[in-house]
C-alpha cells in the first residue's frame, strides 16, 4: 500500500511538472466544445480562441459552409495543445492561439485546404511566411472553395 501512495504521488507531482512546463511555455491543453465558425473555437474553460495567422470565410460568405464543416470535422471534441504567439488576445477578448493536434497545426492544415487565408492582421507572427506559402501554394494549385 505504501508503494502504492509513493508512486501516486510521484505520477502526480510529475504531471503537475509537466503542466506547469508547458503553460510557462505558452502551451495549454484544452478540449474544444464548440466551432463557432472556420477559425473560432470554444473550449473546456469557456474561453473563445481565435486561430492565428490566419482568416476563414465569415457566416453569409462564400465557402463559409465548407470552411465551418472542415474545421469542425478536424476539432470537434478534441483535445488541443493551444500555443501561443506574441499576442494574447484580440479587441474582442478571445485568446489567439495556435492550435495542434497529434503534431499537426491546423490553422496551417486550413490554409493548406484551401478553406482560410493567411492573415496576421497587421501582427508579427513567428509562423506568418509558412502560412502565406501554404496560401500560395493551394492558390496555385487551385485547393479548396476559395480557389476554385
Amino acid at each position: 500500500m505504501r508503494r502504492v501512495r509513493w508512486s501516486l504521488l510521484v505520477v502526480g507531482l510529475a504531471v503537475g511538472i509537466f503542466v506547469f512546463v508547458l503553460s510557462e511555455h505558452g502551451i495549454e491543453r484544452a478540449m474544444i466544445v464548440a466551432v463557432v465558425d472556420g477559425d473560432t473555437v470554444r473550449i473546456d474553460n469557456g474561453e473563445t480562441v481565435r486561430l492565428l495567422g490566419i482568416d476563414a470565410p465569415e457566416y453569409g460568405e462564400p465557402c463559409f459552409a465548407e470552411a465551418y464543416d472542415e474545421f469542425r470535422n478536424i476539432v470537434a471534441g478534441k483535445s488541443v495543445l493551444l500555443i501561443h504567439d506574441r499576442e494574447d488576445r484580440d479587441r474582442y477578448g478571445r485568446l489567439l492561439r495556435y492550435l495542434e493536434i497529434d503534431g499537426a497545426l491546423i490553422n496551417l492544415l486550413l490554409v493548406q485546404r484551401g478553406v482560410a487565408r493567411a492573415e496576421d492582421f497587421g501582427h508579427t507572427l513567428v509562423r506568418s511566411a509558412a502560412f502565406r506559402e501554404a496560401e500560395q501554394s493551394a492558390q496555385s494549385e487551385r485547393i479548396g472553395c476559395l480557389w476554385q
